[in-house]
């Protein structure tokens, strides 16, 4: 049998459970959200890290690229030099015979 204290006190273990239950679950939820929000997080870095990884490979190539074509230019320039020295040593030579 019921009496009016014992259903009293039923009635609040009832309520107690279900507001722990409640908040079991918000807490869940919360935890949810935060890890879906540290797992976007990550994935942002992760991005950011690549652009800046592939952004400063392309600056390495472009300076890699500016530096061959400097010393291509220098070689360019000696050979053009030995070149015109060679010619006027043989026209020199040619002037004395």
């Amino acid at each position: 049998m019921w009496t009016p204290r014992s259903f009293r006190e039923a009635r609040t273990r009832m309520r107690l459970a279900k507001r722990e239950a409640e908040e079991e679950e918000f807490q869940k939820e919360e935890a949810r959200k935060s890890k879906a929000a540290a797992t976007a997080y990550k994935k942002q870095i992760a991005e950011e890290k690549r652009q800046k990884a592939a952004s400063e490979k392309e600056e390495r190539e472009r300076k890699r690229v500016e530096q061959r074509q400097a010393i291509d230019a220098r070689k360019a320039e000696r050979a053009r030099k030995k070149q015109q020295r060679d010619s006027q040593n043989k026209s020199q030579t040619a002037q004395k015979l």
